[in-house]
């Protein structure tokens, strides 16, 4: 895969991110509740881990971004985090761990 095609991944990976962000964070005007809370996100990167030069350290500056914007921490165990993916059979226990710890609002693969 070349550079360029790297970074358009890694891009497209962030939008989407951001998109699925937003869906979960929009809230009803009439739902007072849930007004302020915004959305806790666990992200379940691809082998080749967080600083990767590629979609996965795209993705993960993407979510510190929403993070930063939310005032919410960013970072192993915080309300966004990311699971690393040493091999595959690293992701359904990744995955796994992400969905049933209850935590993040929302789960998303990488890769």
């Amino acid at each position: 895969m070349n550079r360029s095609t790297k970074i358009f991944t890694g891009l497209a990976a962030a939008a989407v991110i951001a998109g699925g962000i937003y869906a979960a964070t929009s809230h009803n005007s009439s739902s007072s509740k849930n007004a302020n809370k915004s959305a806790t996100l666990g992200l379940v990167l691809d082998v080749g881990g967080v600083d990767d030069h590629s979609f996965n350290q795209s993705a993960w500056e993407g979510a510190k971004s929403y993070a930063k914007e939310n005032n919410l921490r960013a970072g192993q165990n915080a309300a966004v985090t990311y699971f690393n993916t040493k091999s595959q059979s690293d992701l359904n226990q990744n995955f796994n761990l992400a969905t049933k710890s209850k935590k993040y609002d929302i789960v998303y693969g990488i890769g």
